[in-house]
Protein backbone atom coordinates (compact mmCIF):
# COMPACT_ATOMS: atom_id res chain seq x y z
CA UNK A 1 0.00 0.00 0.00
CA UNK A 2 1.36 3.43 -0.92
CA UNK A 3 0.79 6.39 1.36
CA UNK A 4 1.00 9.98 0.18
CA UNK A 5 1.35 13.40 1.83
CA UNK A 6 2.71 12.28 5.17
CA UNK A 7 5.56 12.84 7.59
CA UNK A 8 7.81 9.80 7.56
CA UNK A 9 9.05 9.16 11.09
CA UNK A 10 9.81 6.46 13.64
CA UNK A 11 7.07 5.77 16.23
CA UNK A 12 7.72 7.02 19.74
CA UNK A 13 8.92 4.18 21.96
CA UNK A 14 9.89 1.94 19.07
CA UNK A 15 12.49 -0.61 20.21
CA UNK A 16 13.44 -2.21 16.90
CA UNK A 17 17.14 -2.26 16.06
CA UNK A 18 16.15 -1.15 12.54
CA UNK A 19 12.69 0.27 11.85
CA UNK A 20 11.31 0.42 8.30
CA UNK A 21 8.63 2.97 7.48
CA UNK A 22 5.65 2.04 5.32
CA UNK A 23 6.13 2.51 1.55
CA UNK A 24 5.45 6.11 0.60
CA UNK A 25 4.84 7.82 -2.74
CA UNK A 26 6.76 11.10 -2.52
CA UNK A 27 4.89 14.30 -3.28
CA UNK A 28 6.00 17.91 -2.95
CA UNK A 29 4.50 17.91 0.56
CA UNK A 30 6.01 14.71 1.92
CA UNK A 31 8.27 15.37 4.91
CA UNK A 32 10.66 13.33 7.02
CA UNK A 33 11.65 13.47 10.68
CA UNK A 34 14.84 11.83 11.93
CA UNK A 35 15.21 11.80 15.74
CA UNK A 36 18.40 12.75 17.53
CA UNK A 37 21.15 10.09 17.32
CA UNK A 38 19.32 8.36 14.45
CA UNK A 39 20.08 8.01 10.77
CA UNK A 40 17.54 7.49 8.01
CA UNK A 41 18.50 5.37 5.02
CA UNK A 42 16.21 6.01 2.06
CA UNK A 43 15.36 3.06 -0.16
CA UNK A 44 14.13 3.64 -3.71
CA UNK A 45 13.00 0.61 -5.66
CA UNK A 46 14.15 -1.64 -2.84
CA UNK A 47 17.74 -0.35 -2.96
CA UNK A 48 19.51 1.94 -0.44
CA UNK A 49 20.20 5.32 -2.04
CA UNK A 50 20.75 8.16 0.44
CA UNK A 51 21.30 8.78 4.13
CA UNK A 52 19.74 11.61 6.08
CA UNK A 53 20.62 12.75 9.60
CA UNK A 54 18.64 14.47 12.35
CA UNK A 55 15.89 16.74 11.05
CA UNK A 56 12.27 17.69 11.78
CA UNK A 57 9.56 17.58 9.13
CA UNK A 58 11.96 18.43 6.34
CA UNK A 59 10.45 18.30 2.86
CA UNK A 60 12.00 15.40 0.97
CA UNK A 61 11.80 17.14 -2.41
CA UNK A 62 13.68 20.12 -0.98
CA UNK A 63 16.33 17.85 0.52
CA UNK A 64 16.92 15.53 -2.43
CA UNK A 65 15.62 17.46 -5.42
CA UNK A 66 12.64 17.11 -7.73
CA UNK A 67 13.87 13.82 -9.22
CA UNK A 68 12.64 11.96 -6.13
CA UNK A 69 9.07 13.21 -6.62
CA UNK A 70 6.58 10.44 -7.39
CA UNK A 71 9.14 7.80 -6.40
CA UNK A 72 8.01 5.14 -3.95
CA UNK A 73 10.38 5.10 -1.01
CA UNK A 74 10.89 3.44 2.33
CA UNK A 75 13.08 4.75 5.12
CA UNK A 76 15.11 2.55 7.44
CA UNK A 77 15.69 4.22 10.80
CA UNK A 78 18.58 3.10 12.99
CA UNK A 79 20.92 4.53 15.61
CA UNK A 80 24.66 4.12 15.21
CA UNK A 81 24.85 4.27 19.00
CA UNK A 82 22.51 1.34 19.52
CA UNK A 83 23.76 -1.33 21.89
CA UNK A 84 22.28 -4.67 20.89
CA UNK A 85 21.88 -6.57 24.17
CA UNK A 86 21.10 -10.25 23.77
CA UNK A 87 20.15 -12.29 26.81
CA UNK A 88 20.87 -15.98 26.31
CA UNK A 89 20.85 -19.24 28.17
CA UNK A 90 21.85 -22.83 27.42
CA UNK A 91 20.71 -25.80 29.46
CA UNK A 92 21.10 -29.57 29.40
CA UNK A 93 24.85 -29.57 28.64
CA UNK A 94 26.06 -33.07 29.45
CA UNK A 95 29.50 -33.10 31.09
CA UNK A 96 31.77 -35.75 32.57
CA UNK A 97 33.56 -34.72 35.73
CA UNK A 98 36.86 -36.54 36.23
CA UNK A 99 37.23 -35.42 39.82
CA UNK A 100 33.83 -36.62 40.98
CA UNK A 101 33.82 -39.55 38.56
CA UNK A 102 30.31 -38.63 37.54
CA UNK A 103 28.28 -37.31 34.62
CA UNK A 104 25.54 -34.71 34.90
CA UNK A 105 23.93 -31.80 33.09
CA UNK A 106 24.76 -28.13 33.58
CA UNK A 107 23.52 -24.82 32.22
CA UNK A 108 25.00 -21.42 31.45
CA UNK A 109 23.45 -17.99 30.94
CA UNK A 110 24.60 -14.46 30.27
CA UNK A 111 24.39 -11.37 28.10
CA UNK A 112 26.00 -10.64 24.75
CA UNK A 113 26.52 -6.97 23.85
CA UNK A 114 27.09 -5.89 20.25
CA UNK A 115 27.45 -2.57 18.47
CA UNK A 116 26.41 -1.80 14.90
CA UNK A 117 29.41 -1.28 12.63
CA UNK A 118 27.60 -1.54 9.29
CA UNK A 119 23.82 -0.99 9.36
CA UNK A 120 23.48 -1.66 5.62
CA UNK A 121 25.11 -5.08 6.07
CA UNK A 122 22.62 -5.81 8.86
CA UNK A 123 19.68 -4.91 6.61
CA UNK A 124 21.08 -6.90 3.70
CA UNK A 125 21.63 -9.93 5.93
CA UNK A 126 17.97 -10.15 6.88
CA UNK A 127 16.85 -9.06 3.41
CA UNK A 128 13.46 -7.82 4.48
CA UNK A 129 11.66 -4.51 4.48
CA UNK A 130 10.14 -4.86 7.92
CA UNK A 131 11.67 -4.05 11.28
CA UNK A 132 14.72 -5.95 12.53
CA UNK A 133 14.46 -6.70 16.24
CA UNK A 134 16.76 -8.00 18.95
CA UNK A 135 14.77 -11.24 18.75
CA UNK A 136 15.66 -11.58 15.05
CA UNK A 137 19.36 -11.21 15.84
CA UNK A 138 19.04 -13.53 18.86
CA UNK A 139 17.74 -16.27 16.58
CA UNK A 140 20.87 -16.02 14.42
CA UNK A 141 23.51 -15.83 17.15
CA UNK A 142 22.19 -18.34 19.70
CA UNK A 143 23.44 -21.34 17.66
CA UNK A 144 26.88 -19.68 17.54
CA UNK A 145 26.87 -19.11 21.30
CA UNK A 146 25.82 -22.71 21.89
CA UNK A 147 28.45 -24.11 19.54
CA UNK A 148 31.22 -22.26 21.35
CA UNK A 149 30.02 -22.50 24.96
CA UNK A 150 29.35 -26.22 25.14
CA UNK A 151 32.93 -27.45 24.44
CA UNK A 152 34.47 -24.75 26.64
CA UNK A 153 32.29 -25.69 29.59
CA UNK A 154 32.78 -29.40 29.02
CA UNK A 155 36.56 -28.94 29.02
CA UNK A 156 36.56 -27.23 32.39
CA UNK A 157 34.72 -30.12 33.99
CA UNK A 158 36.54 -32.97 32.29
CA UNK A 159 40.14 -31.74 31.85
CA UNK A 160 40.63 -29.25 34.69
CA UNK A 161 39.07 -31.32 37.44
CA UNK A 162 36.75 -28.55 38.55
CA UNK A 163 33.68 -29.74 40.45
CA UNK A 164 30.16 -28.33 40.31
CA UNK A 165 30.76 -26.78 43.73
CA UNK A 166 33.72 -24.75 42.42
CA UNK A 167 32.85 -23.96 38.81
CA UNK A 168 31.52 -20.45 39.41
CA UNK A 169 34.98 -19.45 40.63
CA UNK A 170 36.11 -20.03 37.05
CA UNK A 171 33.56 -17.66 35.47
CA UNK A 172 36.17 -15.04 34.53
CA UNK A 173 38.39 -17.56 32.72
CA UNK A 174 35.45 -19.20 30.96
CA UNK A 175 34.10 -15.80 29.91
CA UNK A 176 37.48 -14.80 28.41
CA UNK A 177 37.68 -18.00 26.38
CA UNK A 178 34.10 -17.70 25.11
CA UNK A 179 34.64 -14.03 24.22
CA UNK A 180 37.70 -14.93 22.12
CA UNK A 181 35.83 -17.63 20.22
CA UNK A 182 32.58 -15.74 19.62
CA UNK A 183 34.26 -12.50 18.50
CA UNK A 184 35.78 -14.28 15.50
CA UNK A 185 32.53 -15.83 14.29
CA UNK A 186 31.66 -14.93 10.70
CA UNK A 187 27.96 -14.34 11.42
CA UNK A 188 28.71 -11.10 13.28
CA UNK A 189 30.75 -9.71 10.41
CA UNK A 190 28.03 -10.72 7.96
CA UNK A 191 25.46 -8.82 10.04
CA UNK A 192 27.69 -5.77 10.40
CA UNK A 193 27.95 -6.24 14.17
CA UNK A 194 30.92 -6.10 16.53
CA UNK A 195 30.96 -8.14 19.75
CA UNK A 196 31.80 -5.66 22.50
CA UNK A 197 31.37 -7.84 25.57
CA UNK A 198 30.14 -11.18 26.85
CA UNK A 199 28.85 -11.38 30.40
CA UNK A 200 28.35 -14.70 32.18
CA UNK A 201 25.75 -14.53 34.92
CA UNK A 202 26.09 -18.05 36.27
CA UNK A 203 26.83 -21.68 35.60
CA UNK A 204 24.14 -23.75 37.20
CA UNK A 205 23.34 -27.38 37.91
CA UNK A 206 19.75 -28.56 38.40
CA UNK A 207 18.93 -29.06 42.08
CA UNK A 208 18.10 -32.73 41.56
CA UNK A 209 21.58 -33.31 40.10
CA UNK A 210 23.25 -31.63 43.10
CA UNK A 211 21.17 -33.71 45.50
CA UNK A 212 22.07 -36.92 43.68
CA UNK A 213 25.80 -36.11 43.70
CA UNK A 214 25.79 -35.17 47.38
CA UNK A 215 24.02 -38.41 48.24
CA UNK A 216 26.57 -40.44 46.30
CA UNK A 217 29.53 -38.59 47.88
CA UNK A 218 28.15 -38.99 51.38
CA UNK A 219 27.51 -42.65 50.75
Amino acid sequence: MRIENMDISIPVGNKAVVYFSSPCLVTSETTITIPRNYVGLIYIGGKPKSKISECSKERIVKKFGGAIKKEQIQVAFYSEKTNVEIKWGIGGIQVNNERLQDAYSVGLNGILNCSIKDAVALMNYFAKSTSITVEDIWGKVLPVITTNCVPVLSEYFSNKGVSIFEINSELANIRTKIMELISDEKVFKDMGLVVEDVTLNSIYVPEEEITRIKERING
